[in-house]
């Protein structure tokens, strides 16, 4: 009969696709396994927890994410030699053009991961060292004694400052990361848009500092004239007339 001749035919494939589909289980779960202990002690999570500003209750498994990401990958790359062991011409081609679209996307994805993560590290450090410098200058204290502490908050006049100089470091990053994609449909307007930010930050950081003296300016002459009319006694001539 020939189905059963077919059937028997098959079951050699069947039989190596499944010892194929073991390996890409075995492989995959290795790997998960691997990156999660990699990531694992770098402390990743946390790191993100604390940037984030969530508490230790909440979790952000990034870790899990990577690793289930690189889990599912493997079995994207075993899955042409399965299909070739089952035969399947005609769902190999479409999936192996897949891949090869894949792997050459690939070192773009690299190269723009390496550029955001090492430009967020520059920038990080340029904020601490732009902090520290203006702390040391004592530029709270000036905020504070010309009246701008309660408009800049707990962070002072040197946390906005440095909050500014990692904005400034960090758009011209993500400028560049888009750039290293090399997508045309999505870099491109991402692209033009940090490009109007980074090209209004010099106007926005003039009109911060106009509104800051302006409002430096203001505090101090009313407590100048505050002085003056207290001190001229217009407030016992206001309670005499019953103002």
């Amino acid at each position: 009969d020939q189905r059963m001749t077919r059937v028997f035919e098959f079951i050699p494939r069947l039989a190596a696709a499944g010892v194929l589909l073991l390996a890409a289980w075995i492989t995959a779960s290795l790997i998960r396994m691997l990156i999660r202990k990699a990531l694992e002690t770098t402390g990743l999570d946390r790191k993100l927890r604390e940037k984030a500003g969530q508490a230790e209750t909440e979790r952000m498994p990034v870790t899990q994410a990577i690793a289930e990401a690189a889990y599912w990958l493997v079995f994207l790359f075993f899955l042409p030699t399965i299909l070739e062991a089952l035969d399947l011409e005609g769902l190999m081609q479409p999936i192996q053009g897949m891949l090869a679209e894949i792997m050459a996307f690939l070192p773009n994805i690299v190269t723009a991961a390496i550029v955001l993560i090492v430009g967020w590290f520059l920038a990080r450090i340029l904020q601490r060292i732009v902090k520290s410098v203006l702390v040391a200058m004592g530029a709270d204290r000036l905020a504070d004694r010309v009246g701008l502490g309660p408009a800049l908050g707990r962070q002072g006049l040197s946390g906005v400052l440095s909050m500014i100089a990692y904005v400034l470091v960090l758009v011209p990053v993500l400028i560049a990361a888009l750039n290293a994609l090399d997508l045309e449909a999505i870099t491109r307007p991402a692209s033009n848009m940090l490009d109007m930010v980074l090209t209004a930050i010099p106007a926005i950081f003039a009109a911060v500092i106009l509104l800051a003296l302006a409002y430096a300016v203001g505090t101090f002459l009313a407590n100048l004239i505050s002085r003056v009319l207290e001190g001229s006694g217009f407030d016992s001539l206001a309670a005499r007339f019953g103002w």
